[in-house]
């Protein structure tokens, strides 16, 4: 399991003066997660990605662009590869298609079929050899199709929940105007390998995606570091963030539902 945040803020900002007070405590999660990282972000010029195999704790390039305003919009990925799956550029994250990016946190079961996500037509376009990359192409092939971004989430994480067995399919999705965040994992009991890793403490809040939105703008993360005071995502549900504006809404994963939030 990896730990990851997004960002959206009204104009290019610096991650370090989005998190100011928390930021090292993040990087220090890599420590667990340290397979490399990946920081992607969005300019004029559409999405731009950097990506390191070092982990980010020992890699300065991490914090120096850290503490750069690369963009309004962004990503930062630190990765705990599911095994077997190689620490490899291709392999890291986040991923790039046309004007979309996006990263995943999980992993999705058995790995030796994971091509059975895409349509036939798109099997021969991963990099990597990631269920997370597939999963990111499969909601690019269905908003080709004519989906929605919403609806090709919804279509993706069905498809994946009949053939597969995912253990968390927690992943930021970013378009031109907006930041989508998905929250869907496993429910308890949880298989015994988790209790290895992880604590009760630990795993009673492990997954959850909690985000805070201030002047400064919004900020969406996985857990594990300093978050007092943030909102927790629905699970099941999809938080989508429009950029600039950031206005907030939330749509049920398994149904039409949607609920505009209150800026909090």
């Amino acid at each position: 399991m990896c730990r990851f945040l997004a960002y959206a803020a009204p104009r290019p900002t610096a991650v370090t003066d989005l998190v100011p007070r928390h930021l090292q405590q993040f990087i220090a999660m890599a420590r667990k997660n340290a397979d490399g990282w990946g920081m992607g972000f969005y300019n004029g010029a559409g999405p731009s990605v950097r990506r390191s195999l070092t982990s980010a704790d020992a890699d300065p390039e991490f914090l120096r662009l850290a503490a750069t305003p690369l963009g309004d919009t962004g990503i930062v990925h630190l990765r705990s590869a599911t095994p077997p799956l190689e620490v490899s550029h291709e392999n890291s994250h986040p991923f790039v298609h046309g004007d979309l990016m996006m990263a995943h946190n999980g992993a999705i079961f058995p790995q030796e079929d994971l091509d059975a996500i895409l349509p036939a037509a798109w099997r021969g376009r991963p990099r990597g050899a990631t269920d997370s990359e597939r999963y990111f192409l499969a909601v690019v092939a269905a908003m080709e199709a004519g989906c929605t971004p919403v609806e090709a989430i919804r279509r993706t994480v069905s498809d994946i929940l009949g053939r597969f067995s995912p253990s968390c399919l927690n992943a930021f999705l970013i378009t031109p105007d907006t930041l989508y965040a998905t929250s869907w994992h496993q429910e308890e009991p949880y298989p015994d390998e988790y209790y290895r890793l992880f604590t009760e403490e630990e795993l009673v809040a492990y997954f959850n995606l909690r985000y805070r939105l201030d002047a400064g703008g919004l900020v969406i993360a996985s857990t594990g570091w300093g978050q007092p005071g943030w909102h927790t995502v629905t699970a099941g549900h999809v938080l989508a963030v429009r950029r600039h504006t950031l206005e907030l809404a939330e749509y049920d994963l398994f149904s039409d539902r949607q609920t505009p939030l209150e800026a909090a």
